[in-house]
């Protein structure tokens, strides 16, 4: 197995948690499986989260899945996620994150907390531009569609 495909099959193994639909690749873009831990009420209002985060070597590709992996484990115990999922274009360097969150201090909280808050520090100096986007959503539009996302990114 080659470098670039075994980080391919981490990163789609990034997703493999209980509850989560499948991962999938498409035309070079790998889509972690959405992983859901709350119930979302249909009539509340929630934040959703995308990020963009291209990486500016492929020589960064261990480490960005090693941090994800991490963070993964972060995720799980965050309080206040509603779900999340990953995107990623390897060869491109290119990848995204999509969550909803129960509200902007649960987000903060996440953020703020380790091992996120380090990995920020650790990557920043290897990272193109990154951009975030941040807009409410209805429970009953929930789970987040990445089509519906990336038109806002």
């Amino acid at each position: 197995m080659s470098r670039q495909s075994e980080i391919i099959a981490r990163l789609k193994a990034l997703g493999d948690d209980e509850g989560a639909t499948t991962s999938r690749e498409v035309r070079g873009v790998t889509e972690s499986a959405r992983q859901s831990y709350s119930r979302a009420a249909p009539e509340r209002d929630y934040v959703a989260l995308l990020t963009y985060l291209p990486l500016n070597s492929a020589w960064h590709l261990p480490w960005l899945v090693l941090y994800s992996t991490r963070i993964r484990r972060q995720l799980r115990i965050s309080s206040g996620l509603i779900g999340y999922s990953l995107r990623a274009r390897p060869a491109a360097k290119q990848f995204w994150t999509l969550s909803a969150w129960e509200d902007e201090a649960a987000l903060q909280a996440f953020v703020a907390a380790p091992p996120h808050l380090a990995v920020m520090k650790a990557l920043a100096s290897h990272m193109g531009a990154t951009r975030f986007v941040r807009w409410n959503v209805k429970g009953s539009e929930l789970p987040l569609r990445w089509d519906d996302a990336l038109r806002r990114g």
